[in-house]
């Protein structure tokens, strides 16, 4: 029994890396749907948010998809910061801060790597450069907003 539960924990820990790296595949398709179809997470969504983001943060080693990924977080932060800055309710409106304060944490780990990725001239760099000036604009967009 014991080395039935091993195992299978071993297993879940050895397929977790191949499971992120086909999850990118799905979260490509699935971002069209997500934008048009997003609402405002509960708190319980925002923390299973944050966890699956630090996981998957954790077992990417390429430091341009890295950077391209806390950009997207970034970026979905911002989105739910807006809409949690739509309600009247004041709880909503300090959770719309601390989602900026996250989203600001993420891109200055962005900014701090840049460099070292910029070195390398390609495509996947040129397009998160890219990403990263919409990015600047949408949010002082919503930092007028709040």
């Amino acid at each position: 029994m014991r080395k039935t539960i091993v195992l299978v924990i071993a297993i879940c820990f050895i397929l977790t890396p191949a499971l992120a790296s086909a999850q990118e595949v799905t979260e490509i398709i699935s971002e069209d749907v997500e934008n048009a179809t997003m609402k405002a997470p509960s708190s319980w969504g925002v923390l299973w948010q944050g966890i699956k983001e630090r996981v998957t943060l954790a077992f990417t080693f390429d430091q341009v998809k890295e950077s391209e990924l806390r950009l997207k977080y970034a970026e979905k932060r911002t989105e739910w910061a807006e809409k949690f800055a739509e309600s009247d309710n004041e709880k909503l409106q300090a959770k719309a801060e601390k989602m900026m304060d996250k989203a600001d944490a993420l891109m200055i780990k962005v900014e701090e790597r840049k460099e070292k990725w910029l070195e390398r001239v390609d495509e996947k760099t040129s397009k998160i450069v890219e990403r990263l000036a919409d990015f600047q604009e949408k949010k002082q967009a919503t930092l007028e907003k709040l």
